[in-house]
């Protein structure tokens, strides 16, 4: 037996999930990534999003990461090879020129392999043992003053990924040694070591899709340790 509905359409009366709510006032459609080439150099993609609605390459880019994530796969930093619409330069009154609803937007990106040093750890090894094997590989037996070898393992996953977290801790570690050197900071070396494949110190549940790797970061105090930075200021009872 038919049922009618008196003219009403059930799924108006269906509230939009916030999600739902995003994705139909986004002036674009959805943005595919898909990879043009690869070599002992790296990976290149081809991004190609419409928009559906007037529409610049600011907001597409926003698309492509919003939908994306990250442009590299594992969070290099991308080269630009190529625009269509081209873009006339990297300006901000550049990158907002409207383009009519209906613009496919096309952009082409080298993503660079292994820009850090990297190491392979043995299946099996420890969290602890992997940090430590880092910082002897980074101190290579010499220790001077002002000098710092760091080791940590970090967390890598959809919204983490390898080389954001990379850029990130080289700036906090440098930032942090600022304070601690007299005449600057030198970067001596940049080292990352590499869990075996199904070989992770930690999982925290069986979905748990993260994965980790052990950053190392080597750096040297140009003239010396400040010797204000270890000066505990007394306070009177």
């Amino acid at each position: 037996m038919a049922v009618g509905l008196g003219g009403c359409d059930l799924r108006d009366k269906i509230p939009l999930t916030p999600k739902d709510a995003l994705r139909l006032a986004d002036p674009f459609g959805a943005a595919t990534r898909e990879k043009q080439a690869s070599d002992e150099d790296g990976e290149t993609f081809v991004f190609i999003v419409e928009s559906k609605r007037e529409g610049s390459w600011s907001g597409a880019d926003m698309a492509i990461r919003r939908q994306h994530k990250t442009m590299c796969p594992d969070g290099q930093r991308p080269n630009i090879l190529e625009r269509s619409p081209k873009l006339l330069s990297d300006s901000a009154a550049a990158r907002n020129v409207s383009h009519p609803a209906g613009t496919t937007y096309r952009l082409v990106i080298h993503c660079p392999a292994q820009p850090y040093e990297e190491l392979d750890f043995e299946p099996g090894i420890s969290r602890r043992d992997a940090e430590m094997l880092i910082q002897s590989e980074l101190m290579g037996g010499e220790w001077r003053e002002g000098r710092r070898a760091y080791a940590a393992s970090l967390p890598v996953s959809e919204w983490t990924r390898k080389y954001d977290w990379m850029n990130q801790m080289i700036g906090l570690e440098v930032s942090l040694q600022l304070r601690m050197c007299s005449g600057g900071v030198i970067v001596r070396r940049v080292l990352i070591g590499n869990y075996a494949q199904g070989h992770q110190p930690r999982q925290v549940s069986d979905k748990d899709d993260r994965t980790e790797f052990v950053f190392g970061l080597l750096t040297d105090c140009v003239d010396g340790l400040n010797p204000d930075a270890f000066v505990t200021q007394e306070t009177s009872p």
